[in-house]
């Protein structure tokens, strides 16, 4: 996705606001629904990466 790519290649402003940063994600995978908590801008791609089409 468009902000998966965004995030490989931040800016070191954005990955330093972002590793600040805790996201709370609602990720739908196979029908369920579940909140993740992500503290850094490698788990945010991580996630983003093994769950690209359930956001798009």
């Amino acid at each position: 996705s468009t902000l998966t790519s965004l995030l490989k290649h931040p800016s070191d402003k954005i990955k330093t606001l972002a590793a600040l940063t805790i996201f709370h994600l609602s990720v739908s995978l196979k029908g369920k629904e579940r909140a993740v908590e992500i503290g850094t801008v490698d788990e945010l791609v991580a996630l983003l990466d093994s769950n690209d089409d359930a956001l798009k």
